[in-house]
């Protein structure tokens, strides 16, 4: 129970008028999968037993598989005599991690060419899970998709993105997009996955619950698993079917986001771990 003299943050609800206490949020449990240290895969809403995909587990070497969770949230304190002031917190809870089976499957995009380029071997098709960041400057240009260049055309089948970060949309409502050229001009649609749905309140209630002060600051969780990032933070992990008919050769990745003004454009990329086409 809380103290006598602390009080719970409320958020008033902008449609119906009512106010609706900040709790800290559920630690709902995640499913953390790693390689070599890295975030292979997180999944939330798994039931047991869980069979990992093959296009989930790829080729990387040596996964680990654990359960983890995690609640945050603030506490607002009235001191008898004194001013207010509150405290943010978050707690943090773990299973032991067990190996897997190390996958087979490798990707039709490993060692690909993309768009940005760079001087070496593209980041995001290496087969490390690297997390690698779109920008360091601001002065730095800003990118809003990535082009995979595949070795041939191929009737792409599947995609799995790993660790993509995005300025999350006012709207509440996020799309993953992926399409497929033959010319890099003439784009046909392979998927659209929506990745955000919220009402107006559940936004607000996000935003409340998981700001600065709740979330990890970079380095390592108390037990040593690397930050689990929650909220706006969170990043995207997917393992997309596609849709196309016709062979491509060049696969773009970028994510729509709903703005104030009913517009859904592309949302700038902040960081990506992989993208893995495969056929």
């Amino acid at each position: 129970p809380l103290p006598e003299t602390a009080d719970t943050l409320e958020l008033q609800d902008g449609d119906a008028g009512e106010f609706v206490p900040i709790l800290p949020s559920e630690p709902e449990p995640l499913l953390w999968v790693t390689s070599g240290g890295e975030l292979l895969w997180r999944q939330k809403g798994t039931e047991s037993p869980w069979v990992p995909s093959p296009y989930v587990l790829e080729d990387f070497a040596s996964p680990r598989v654990q359960l983890r969770a995690a609640s945050a949230g603030s506490w607002l304190f009235e001191p008898l005599g004194g001013e207010s002031s509150s405290v943010n917190f978050r707690l943090e809870w773990r299973t032991g991690a067990e190996p897997l089976p190390q996958g087979t499957l490798r990707p039709i995009s490993r060692g690909a060419t993309c768009e940005p380029s760079f001087a070496d071997v593209c980041p995001w098709t290496d087969g490390l899970l690297t997390p690698v960041d779109f920008w360091e400057k601001e002065t730095d240009p800003r990118y809003h998709s990535v082009v995979i260049t595949l070795p041939q055309p191929t009737l792409p089948r599947r995609a799995v993105v790993r660790g993509l970060s995005y300025p999350h949309g006012w709207g509440g409502k996020d799309w993953l997009v992926l399409e497929g050229s033959m010319d890099g001009e003439q784009w046909q649609s392979l998927a659209r996955v929506t990745l955000r749905d919220l009402s107006r309140l559940e936004l607000s209630l996000l935003d409340a619950r998981f700001g600065f002060f709740t979330e990890p600051l970079g380095g390592e969780s108390p037990y040593g698993d690397g930050p689990i990032r929650l909220g706006v933070q969170e990043p995207v992990f997917q393992d997309v079917p596609l849709s196309g008919t016709a062979p491509v050769r060049f696969v773009r990745l970028s994510v729509e986001s709903l703005i104030y003004d009913g517009t859904s454009p592309p949302a700038e990329f902040y960081t990506l771990s992989e993208l893995s086409i495969f056929e």
